[in-house]
């Protein structure tokens, strides 16, 4: 889903990312492919910082229903986190996109949706922040076929 974007690349001033138009659908993407080992390991933080507790542990009853209601807001929350963290990144898609072969999710760090999108340049220091950050140890971002 596109985030909301105004009608040429500047600064805001209220926060210190880019705008970026994002019309139309997208195709292609850039970004990291995040595996499940990735998301679970988002999901405990992600419910304790919605439920301000713990995560039930892997013993507990409804340990699965929450551990998958969990996964689930991660893909959600954590493009959300990465872009206030690393501000310079655009905000184009407001969710990790779900590749429908078990591959992953992916987290999108630009796309082709305009020309402005596709030839964003991306400070290679934040893409190496996320990548850390992500615990994605070699992982190099790429372009990618969007499924539809």
């Amino acid at each position: 889903m596109p985030a909301v974007a105004s009608s040429s690349r500047q600064r805001s001033p209220s926060r210190p990312g880019w705008s970026i138009i994002v019309k139309g659908p997208a195709t292609r993407a850039y970004g990291f492919i995040l595996n499940q080992e990735c998301i679970h390991y988002w999901a405990p933080i992600f419910y304790e910082e919605i439920h301000h507790t713990p995560m039930p542990k892997p013993t507990a009853k409804n340990f699965k229903s929450k551990l998958r209601a969990s996964c689930s807001m991660v893909t959600l929350m954590l493009p959300l986190k990465m872009y206030k963290e690393f501000p310079s990144i655009p905000r184009l898609w407001r969710r990790l996109i779900l590749f429908p072969s078990g591959e992953g999710y992916l987290f999108v760090l630009k796309d082709n949706r305009t020309m402005d999108t596709t030839n964003t340049e991306l400070d290679p220091q934040d893409v190496e922040g996320i990548k850390k950050r992500l615990r994605l140890g070699e992982q190099s971002p790429k372009w990618y076929d969007i499924p539809t």
